[in-house]
This record gives structure tokens, C-alpha cells and sequence, in this order.
């Protein structure tokens, strides 16, 4: 397969200037962008056209053995929120408290604070 010029209109394309294989959208697409399929042709991971990413299996950032949906290795931060708390939340939500320093987790019904500052979820 021979890959286009950035110049070309097509949608993937080798930049040679950074070295990178690039996939651009096309205009008002709803389709994803990548999908990596096993020979079965199911969705292994993909990247949507908003941005958006799916992976079917755990995912690590810091190691290549993941043990969970998510793992991370080392330190992981929440950006604080301040002035209120998330709206719409779900089961299972976290967010930090900026006003507070706390830790909140919503428990389905209301937040609740896990640890931290004054213990409360403003």
C-alpha cells in the first residue's frame, strides 16, 4: 500500500516532515477514525471521530501489564472542582473537592467524602 502525501486530500497520509502516519477526518463524519479488529472482526480498540477512544481490554498508563480496566502506575490526579459538585453524576463517580481538599465518591444517591480536607463534598 502506497500512502498519500500530506499535500493529497486523503484522509491518511505519511508525514514525512514528523515522521507520523496521520488519519484526518473527513467533513461532518460520524464513522471512527482507526479500528483495530481481531480476525473475527471484532472491535479490539478505536478512535472516533470526536476524540473519543474504546478499548476492549484493561488499559495501562506507566505499565504494559494492566490488571484492571484501568491501571496507572505511579501518582494519578483529579483537576479540583470548585464552587459545586459534578452534575449528573453516576454510581462509581469521583471528583476532588476544591474548596474542601476532599476526596467525594457518589454512591448512587449522593456524594459522599472517602478522605481528606474537612471531610465534606461541597
Amino acid at each position: 500500500m502506497k500512502l498519500a502525501q500530506e499535500s493529497d486530500a486523503d484522509s491518511l497520509f505519511w508525514n514525512n516532515a514528523d515522521k507520523t502516519l496521520v488519519v484526518k477526518e473527513k467533513a461532518a463524519q460520524s464513522a471512527n477514525l482507526t479500528e483495530w479488529q481481531n480476525s473475527a472482526g471484532t472491535v479490539l480498540s478505536s478512535v472516533t471521530a470526536a476524540g473519543g477512544g474504546y478499548f476492549s481490554a484493561n488499559v495501562g498508563i506507566g505499565t504494559s501489564t494492566p490488571a484492571r480496566k484501568l491501571h496507572i502506575s505511579e501518582a494519578m490526579r483529579l483537576e479540583p472542582i470548585s464552587g459545586s459538585q459534578p452534575t449528573a453524576p453516576s454510581m462509581g463517580d469521583l471528583y476532588s473537592d476544591g474548596d474542601t481538599g476532599t476526596l467525594c465518591y457518589y454512591d448512587g444517591s449522593t456524594w459522599v467524602a472517602v478522605a481528606g480536607g474537612t471531610n465534606t463534598c461541597n
